[in-house]
């Protein structure tokens, strides 16, 4: 798993770590025996329930952002400041009684919700308006965020799930839940349809989303590069690294150095690595 998950990758380090913690064996030896079963594939073992499906409710992107928006606003009337003032309230009344320094980094205060409103949560001696001016900002901050993650999971679900050939996935059946008037006819009775042909067997009337075929499913392994001093994951990210502006200043400047450190492994039999913090 070391070659698979970044250094940096913080979460999936410590999950990692929680399964040999659990089950006394690495989390690459039990995702390998997962693979060798009936069913199993490059990515992990075959699907729990023979019998599945799923069923994605979509609608328009400009639907979905306005009903993310108005979320948001919704979350609002409901007292989220509230609940994060009282939060940030008690938290730091707990950090002064046990003597520690603040830290906005990690845990809750990074979570879609909190870390937007950091600014007016920790403004002091401001005037009303300024403190108006910040809230507005933070709300504002949330709404983007939203839409964006709604947009990294739509990706997730399409790579998760319609990007897999090799590996058994269960159908996907898109329903349409753009107009609520409709939600009986376009969600609720070809879910139940659908649900029902496959209990018994049969081939639902509506056909499930097709597979996007992929010519090769690249590397994810880390790869290190030495001029640079990074790792990056996988051959997609290899490829956007090698074509940046950054690797391609160092391989030059790398270039320019090596006379130089010939010289200095002529005279004293030590080579200065390319790779130092100079750079």
């Amino acid at each position: 798993m070391a070659k698979q998950i970044h250094p940096n990758d913080r979460r999936k380090i410590i999950r990692s770590l929680q399964v040999y913690e659990q089950h006394g064996r690495t989390h690459s030896e039990i995702l390998s025996d997962q693979k060798r079963l009936v069913g199993g594939s490059v990515l992990g073992g075959p699907l729990r329930f023979a019998k599945s499906c799923m069923l994605w409710l979509q609608c328009e992107p400009t639907v979905l952002k306005l009903r993310l928006e108005q979320r948001v606003d919704d979350m609002m009337r409901r007292g989220l400041v509230k609940e994060l003032e009282d939060f940030h309230r008690r938290y730091n009344q707990q950090r002064i009684s046990d003597k520690s320094e603040a830290d906005y980094t990690r845990g809750i205060f990074q979570s879609i919700g909190f870390k937007e409103f950091h600014s007016y949560l920790t403004v002091q001696d401001q005037s009303k308006e300024i403190a108006d001016k910040m809230l507005q900002e933070g709300v504002d901050r949330l709404k983007l965020v939203t839409v964006r993650y709604a947009k990294m999971q739509l990706k997730w679900i399409k790579n998760r799930f319609l990007k897999c050939p090799d590996r058994p996935v269960p159908k996907v059946f898109a329903l349409d839940a753009t107009d609520p008037e409709e939600w009986d006819r376009n969600v609720t009775e070809p879910a139940v349809e659908i649900v029902s042909a496959l209990l018994r067997d049969a081939v639902p009337e509506r056909e499930p989303l097709e597979i996007i075929e992929e010519s090769e499913r690249t590397n994810n392994n880390n790869i290190t590069c030495e001029i640079c001093c990074i790792i990056v994951q996988g051959a997609r990210q290899w490829e956007a690294h090698m074509k940046s502006r950054k690797h391609k200043a160092l391989v030059s400047k790398s270039r320019k150095q090596q006379p130089i450190l010939i010289t200095k492994e002529i005279s004293s039999l030590e080579t200065e690595p390319i790779c130092n913090k100079e750079q």
